[in-house]
């Protein structure tokens, strides 16, 4: 279930992105906002998952349906042992640890 705190937590991560996404790429607000929904999605499998560790692969099957096109991020945020990160994933998991949990 997604908790208040979670939620705020999703819209913390979702700042961050952005302004982390600023930082990377200056000229490009459309990518910015990209991130921003990216850092406020990524938690969503939370609302599903009976088990915590699965909530990044629930969402991302769900987002995936929907079409949206960082569902692999969402898939994979959290994860350390991943060969090749994009600057998607990279700008994620930066603003989902600078952003505490609560």
């Amino acid at each position: 279930m997604i908790t208040n705190n979670r939620l705020l937590h999703s819209i913390g991560v979702a700042r961050m992105a952005y302004r982390l996404a600023k930082c990377l790429r200056p000229s490009d607000t459309e990518f910015a906002q990209e991130m921003f929904i990216l850092g406020l999605v990524h938690d969503v499998g939370y609302e599903f998952a009976d088990d915590i560790m699965q909530h990044p692969m629930i969402g991302a099957e769900i987002l995936a349906r929907c079409g949206y096109k960082y569902s692999d991020c969402v898939g994979l945020h959290g994860c350390h042992n991943v060969d090749d990160f994009s600057d998607e994933l990279y700008i994620l998991n930066v603003a989902d640890m600078c952003v505490g949990a609560d």
